[in-house]
C-alpha cells in the first residue's frame, strides 16, 4: 500500500517536471530572441558570440533573482 502511495507521489512529480521542461523549452527561443535584441540595442557589440554571452549572463542573473525571491516567498 505504501509503495503505491509513494509511486503516485513520484509519478506526479515526474509528470509535473516533464511538463515544466516542455513549457520552458517552448519559451526558450522567445526569451533568447528578446534578450539578444535588447543587448544589441543597448550596447555597441556586433559579434554574435558577445551578444549571446551577454544575453546568457542577463538571463542567468534574472533567473537567480527569481529563484531567490520565490524561495523567500515560499519559505
Amino acid at each position: 500500500m505504501k509503495i503505491s502511495i509513494e509511486f503516485k507521489k513520484y509519478l506526479r512529480f515526474g509528470i509535473t517536471a516533464a511538463i515544466g521542461f516542455i513549457i520552458a523549452s517552448a519559451w526558450k527561443d522567445t526569451i533568447l530572441l528578446l534578450t539578444n535584441r535588447f543587448v544589441e540595442k543597448t550596447t555597441s557589440l556586433t559579434s554574435s558570440f558577445q551578444i549571446s554571452s551577454i544575453s546568457a549572463l542577463l538571463i542567468t542573473f534574472f533567473g537567480v533573482i527569481l529563484l531567490w525571491i520565490s524561495s523567500r516567498i515560499f519559505k
